[in-house]
């Protein structure tokens, strides 16, 4: 599953468009906030943790006993037109599978549970083994349920990205970039539903809590074209801190908390930008030389783009 991030790549994540679209960003990475600050967000006091993960680098960990993030309001699917992705693990024993909840978006009631009587959006594992995303109105007649269902069953111990996508046309279910099903959806905008209780990892129903790791959790208010969704699925491949990554005649790399970018035998005007993970320009040089060094930036991960000239270099650089 593992792709090497390459430059066309990048590009399409740090498009315009994409990066305006984008609502919402929950990295993972020391906690459970919204990096854009759109939704308010909480963890649990116990169960949810941050971990270093050879894949994915530092995720959130949910351990299936206790650990969920509720989202407060309806904010989440506040929008006419809009897209999740995020990346998920599943860690549970196949048998236990059995509707564990990526997401779960509600109004329950002891009194009164049963789905046709409110809005409800979850998406959730079923006993064939694959990921199933119901859609529920009340305006719906009969209970009546959109459901989209991925082609082949998930393993455990395995990272996918999974993006639903969501108009008033019609919804689509992707796993790792690739359309597995597409419903129509009478009409229904995501915005005419409304939740009181919205949660990752946990259901609106007395089903098992998610046991795994989630990572890179991205809300937008569109829907993202198939190839934005293709071009979203990469594993990150970051260098060791103290490790340069050489490319033709670039060098892009990290020590302690500098960026050094080193050029050799240039003849050409060269020029720099790094962006933030959420696509967001934080260093713009328009003229380097054949050494420059970036001193004291704040630790994280970032994309460096380096034009030497004649060919455009990028690299994803860990600053500690």
């Amino acid at each position: 599953m593992r792709r090497r991030l390459h430059l066309s790549l990048v590009l399409c994540v740090l498009i315009a468009g994409s990066i305006t679209a984008q609502y919402s960003h929950f990295p993972f990475d020391t906690d459970e906030k919204d990096a854009l600050q759109n939704i308010n967000s909480t963890a649990t006091a116990s169960g949810v943790s941050y971990v270093a993960d050879a894949q994915r680098e530092s995720v959130m960990e949910l351990d299936g006993t206790d650990g969920f993030v509720t989202f407060t309001g309806n904010d989440a699917y506040d929008f006419d037109a809009l897209t999740y992705n995020i990346w998920f693990q599943w860690n549970h024993p196949v048998a236990d599978q059995w509707w564990v909840r990526v997401f779960d978006f509600g109004i329950p009631s002891d009194l009164d549970p049963h789905p046709g009587n409110h809005d409800v959006v979850f998406l959730t594992t079923f006993q064939d083994g694959r990921l199933r995303w119901h859609i529920h109105s009340v305006t719906w007649e009969d209970g009546a349920d959109t459901v989209l269902s991925t082609l082949e069953q998930i393993a455990t111990n395995e990272w996918y990205m999974l993006t639903c996508t969501h108009n008033v046309d019609s919804a689509k279910l992707y796993l790792d970039g690739v359309l597995q099903d597409s419903r129509s959806v009478n009409g229904v905008k995501p915005s005419d539903l409304e939740f009181t209780n919205m949660y990752l990892g946990k259901s609106n129903w007395p089903d098992l809590l998610f046991m795994g790791r989630m990572d890179d959790f991205g809300i937008y208010d569109v829907v993202l074209t198939a190839e934005e969704i293709s071009d979203l699925y990469i594993f990150p491949e970051v260098p060791d801190a103290t490790t340069s990554i050489e490319e033709g005649n670039t060098a892009i790399y990290s020590y302690s908390n500098n960026l050094v970018v080193a050029l050799e035998n240039t003849t050409h005007a060269a020029s720099l930008k790094v962006y933030n993970l959420q696509g967001i320009e934080v260093i713009s040089r328009t003229s380097i030389g054949n050494y420059t060094e970036i001193n004291a930036m704040e630790s994280g991960i970032y994309i460096v783009k380096v034009f030497d000239g004649v060919d455009t270099v990028t690299r994803k650089v860990l600053i500690q």
